[in-house]
């Protein structure tokens, strides 16, 4: 178990007369992995709100009402964090039949997740595959050789097909292709949003970051489609079908919006800034361009 200290600093800049809305899902996820032991809010603003406990997912939403001109949240939590081992022998596929009922959502395709028009691509590739976590390391494998990560590839519409033909795309959209994938093999996967920072650096960098769960007989296993690394420095915010369901921020009005910061640190009280996310791409922000460089040659059987 570890302690972790995170903060996290969204601005705006709010044009109408009448206000805006915000519907905010960017709180740290509360769940037996993730134990809050402190967490505190500043608004600049005099608005009511409350930090939710827990909703539905384990996602964590509040929604306010901000009056025109400047608004700023500044967000801290202290938790600890409790990562899972995995053994393989104890992670093997469920059989449809006696999947859990909160896990059958997980195997349809959705709006980002078009696992249906994926399924014969993905069956032929890694369907022969060892059944269990070896199947989904061949492809998160798969993903990380033949899928160019970009973090500004994307655009908020853009889809696990999408990604699949420009053979490129960032965070989201390459978490986006490994749960199609997934999915079209009869494992229920979902989307998890959080935080990531890989240490050992001399200013380590922490994103706003998307990683896929995918449910095993053992339970659900967390993998990140993109890095090499481990996931034991990843912090939860979100989990849901697609990334429709879990958008850190959602707005209703005319409102610029800045690019947020966020500062964590481990096993201490005091914080220290480490840098500016620069995955926006994986907060739902609105993206200004689409990667159309050149595309990988595939090794993809049709």
């Amino acid at each position: 178990m570890q302690i972790y200290s995170v903060e996290m600093r969204f601005v705006y800049d709010v044009r109408d007369a009448s206000g805006a809305d915000f519907i905010f899902g960017f709180p740290v996820a509360a769940d037996k992995q993730q134990v809050i032991l402190d967490e505190a809010m500043k608004i600049n603003q005099p608005v009511e709100y409350k930090l939710p406990a827990r909703l539905r997912r384990g996602n964590r939403v509040f929604h306010l009402h901000a009056e025109q001109g400047n608004f700023e949240l500044l967000y801290n939590s202290t938790f600890s964090l409790t990562q899972r081992v995995f053994q393989s022998r104890e992670y093997n596929e469920v059989p449809i039949g006696v999947l859990p009922s909160s896990t059958l959502p997980y195997l349809y395709p959705s709006r980002y997740c078009q696992s249906d028009k994926l399924a014969a691509i993905s069956y032929r590739n890694f369907g022969k595959s060892e059944p269990g976590l070896q199947r989904i390391a061949a492809v998160r494998a798969w993903v990380r050789n033949y899928i160019a990560y970009y973090p500004a590839a994307g655009a908020t519409t853009t889809s696990a097909l999408d990604t699949m033909i420009d053979r490129a795309g960032g965070g989201r959209e390459i978490a986006h292709l490994t749960i199609s994938f997934l999915r079209a093999l009869n494992i229920p996967s979902r989307l998890v949003t959080g935080i990531s920072f890989t240490e050992g650096q001399s200013q380590p960098m922490p994103i706003f970051h998307a990683c896929v769960e995918a449910f095993l007989s053992g339970g659900w296993v967390l993998l990140d489609p993109i890095t090499t690394g481990d996931t034991k420095n990843f912090i939860r915010i979100g989990r849901g079908r697609d990334a429709a369901d879990t958008a850190y921020a959602t707005i209703f009005g005319a409102v610029i919006s800045m690019q947020p910061t966020v500062s964590m640190e481990r096993d201490s009280s005091n914080l220290t800034q480490l840098g500016k996310s620069l995955s926006t791409g994986d907060l739902n922000c609105k993206q200004l361009r689409r990667y159309s460089g050149a595309r990988h040659p595939a090794e993809l059987l049709f």
